[in-house]
């Protein structure tokens, strides 16, 4: 994308080039750098340039930045690591941080900028053992939150609202397939070859696997089973998430692409940190919210020592837990 910008005057007091970088600096501010790229020398230039053009074009025509997300899929249904199906301090404090990120780049661009939440929840629910009715909810209560409390910071998109000609979510989400996916194979490939993809692949069948072992429904199931599943389901979530992922890219191809997942330096997503966690790949719907002295952490409901720690509610639901003196 090349946008047409002064390289010298600019109405907000920068060229339109140096205010880019100032705005991708603030949103560098919140970034997840990939594990395995942590060491790596930083090359900020690299690192930027793949994201500048989207901003320097919102910058030339004077509006809003937009962002991305696909996120906040729905609660994991593993209550060792869960509190509920609803939203809870962990997804409200997600949100809050983004807000805040929207809040710093008005600070040095007035028009601002917007996150399109666009939930991947329908898109893998029956993969992921979450009932389509508990993603609904999830999402209804989200999005009363944001509206409630962050203005015009975020707007929602999810499959619903691009298939809405078709009338069930089966059938939008065999047209996903059908429209934007590779092969089951091609994934396998890929896995194997890309380090990104590897990494994600571990990452989604160490999820997968940790919440079969704490649902009813697999109780009886031994864990080579389990494994065995959550193995063959990565492939399927990964494979819907990226068919996602282009069908996001037609319909949002001028706005900033964030990712919850830790991300390489140089890449065309920009990993974002919703919440600090000890995990990396920790989000906060797989996940219980504590608060601490220093602020909030992601952890494990089962990590979390209810000895030294008080359970919250809030309007009648486990919201979080306050840390406690030994």
């Amino acid at each position: 994308m090349n946008a047409i910008v002064d390289p010298v005057f600019h109405p907000f007091g920068v060229s339109a080039a140096d205010l880019a970088r100032q705005i991708l600096e603030r949103v560098f501010k919140l970034r997840r750098i990939h594990p395995e790229d942590l060491a790596a020398t930083e090359d900020l230039d690299a690192e930027m340039a793949p994201h500048l053009p989207k901003i320097q074009a919102a910058v030339a025509r004077r509006q809003p930045l937009q962002m991305i997300l696909p996120a906040f899929p729905g609660k994991s249904p593993n209550r060792n690591k869960t509190l509920g199906a609803m939203p809870d301090l962990a997804e409200r404090h997600a949100m809050d941080n983004l807000h805040q990120l929207c809040r710093d780049i008005q600070s040095i661009y007035p028009p601002g900028a917007q996150v399109a939440i666009c939930s991947d929840g329908y898109c893998f629910s029956d993969v992921v053992y979450i009932p389509d009715a508990e993603v609904a909810a999830y999402m209804d209560d989200l999005i009363r939150y944001a509206r409630q409390r962050h203005g015009d910071s975020f707007r929602f998109y999810d499959l619903k609202d691009h298939f809405s000609y078709i009338g069930d979510l089966d059938s939008q989400r065999e047209e996903l397939l059908i429209l934007y996916s590779d092969s089951i194979e091609q994934i396998k490939r890929q896995c194997q070859d890309e380090p990104a993809m590897r990494a994600m692949y571990q990452g989604i069948t160490r999820f997968l696997f940790e919440d079969a072992q704490g649902m009813e429904r697999f109780a009886g199931h031994s864990k080579t089973s389990l494994q065995k599943m959550a193995r063959a389901n990565a492939y399927r979530v990964i494979q819907r998430s990226n068919a996602w992922s282009r069908l996001l890219e037609r319909a949002f191809p001028d706005s900033l692409r964030l990712s919850i997942h830790p991300q390489f330096r140089v890449s065309a997503k920009i990993g974002v940190r919703l919440v600090d966690s000890v995990d990396a790949w920790l989000t906060p719907w797989h996940a219980a919210a504590i608060k601490h002295e220093h602020g909030v952490m992601l952890k494990k409901r089962s990590d979390i020592d209810e000895n030294q720690s008080a359970l919250v509610f809030v309007d009648g639901r486990p919201s979080h837990f306050i840390a406690t003196a030994a």
